[in-house]
């Protein structure tokens, strides 16, 4: 038998999206509550799970991954919201799982490692592209068109 060989890293990343950009879709959500331990001085609190869908580049293909949002990460809870196109719920302060259902948008995927070594390698969900804000139209333009400048508009000097 032929094959090629493969280091230990490769044979656990096997499987798993590079690091980048990919599309999602939320496909269960559900409200719960942190595993904080008391004993290490932290109190549970309330958290958003979801179990997320990401697709390949080709979009053929997917894989699983779960996610959590949290107030203690408001720039990743503030992003999941834009990106799904639910940011008025963020802006209002009240989110629940129901109404992260069903969400589609972007999120940056990355392989995360265990720095015991006790686990293999898995995907994570860095964060969420937010959507592009619109382009200004320059003051005075109707077709939001800028005019064109050159070199000999600029005064001498």
């Amino acid at each position: 038998m032929r094959f090629t060989p493969k280091t230990e890293t490769e044979c656990a990343e096997q499987g798993l999206l590079e690091k980048g950009e990919y599309d999602f879709e939320v496909v269960d959500a559900s409200n719960e509550m942190s595993k904080a331990r008391p004993e290490d001085g932290k109190e549970s609190l309330p958290m958003i799970k979801l179990k997320v869908r990401v697709f390949e580049a080709d979009g053929a293909s997917s894989r699983t991954i779960f996610d959590y949002l949290i107030e203690s990460f408001p720039s990743k809870l503030r992003h999941f919201c834009d990106a799904s196109g639910i940011l008025s719920r963020y802006e209002a302060g009240d989110l629940d799982a129901f109404q992260c259902l069903n969400k589609t948008g972007r999120c940056k995927v990355i392989v995360q490692k265990d720095k015991t070594g006790n686990y293999p390698p898995k995907n994570s969900i860095a964060d969420y592209v937010i959507k592009a804000a619109p382009a200004l139209k320059p003051a005075g333009s109707v077709t939001g068109d800028a005019p064109a400048h050159t070199d000999d508009d600029l005064p001498p000097f």
